[in-house]
């Protein structure tokens, strides 16, 4: 859903009631693709993915990554200069080149909270 917000600089569903939103999400509807033509076939592709009711279905974000880093993604998002076109995106950054993943196993636990 985020994504169709960056895309068109609205929330998607706008003009409905949060209540109504949710009940058309929770029955599978989704926002249509925005007519904006700088959408990318494959990056429409993985946002819709992103969106499966099953969340097994959904790509992880390795897979995500995958996608996002391909030459037409990031041709996408740029003018006819090279530049990041900010006209029709809300994009910041699109250079992402490379992302850790820290071992679930190395990340600090939790402490559980005493409740009074």
């Amino acid at each position: 859903m985020v994504m169709t917000e960056a895309f068109t600089g609205m929330v998607p569903f706008h003009g409905k009631l949060a209540v109504a939103a949710t009940f058309d999400i929770l029955s599978g509807i989704r926002p249509p693709r925005p007519k904006d033509p700088t959408v990318a076939e494959t990056l429409w592709t993985l946002v819709q993915s992103c969106w499966a009711q099953d969340p097994h279905s959904r790509p992880d974000i390795s897979e995500a990554l995958q996608v996002l880093l391909t030459p037409d993604i990031q041709k996408s998002w740029n003018n006819a200069d090279g530049q990041l076109d900010t006209t029709t995106t809300n994009v910041s950054s699109p250079s992402i080149t490379h992302v850790t993943t820290p071992n679930p196993g190395t990340l600090p636990r939790p402490t559980p909270q005493a409740h009074l």
